[in-house]
């Protein structure tokens, strides 16, 4: 599995990605904090991070043009897969991904 980090304003972005998701994909199963799915038999695990802004240096925090940003992990099976499903999901304006290589790139970008 290979991860990346959602940073948005939205600190319900789990129920969001649910309603989004709940009839496109197969066995949607959504928690408080949690949320995974199936893709073209590809898997999506999402996770609300509470303690996620202490896994970033305040320099990082600073490209973050969020107030009170919220973090989420999504480890995922498939590159194709995880590209699909970043491009048709609708995630709060301003939001961020950080790639786990030293990046963190607008979503408005993308």
């Amino acid at each position: 599995m290979r991860s990346i980090i959602l940073i948005s304003s939205n600190e319900n972005k789990i129920l969001s990605l649910y309603q989004q998701w709940s009839d496109k994909a197969q066995n949607v199963y959504k928690d408080n904090d949690k949320l995974n799915m199936v893709l073209s038999g590809e898997r999506i695990y999402i996770d609300y991070l509470e303690d996620g802004r202490n896994e970033y240096e305040e320099s990082e925090l600073n490209q973050i043009d969020i107030p009170e940003p919220a973090f989420y992990s999504i480890a995922y099976s498939n590159k194709e897969i995880m590209k699909e499903f970043i491009q048709k999901s609708v995630f709060s304006k301003g939001s961020y991904i950080d790639n786990d290589f030293g990046e963190i790139i607008s979503l408005d970008e993308i």
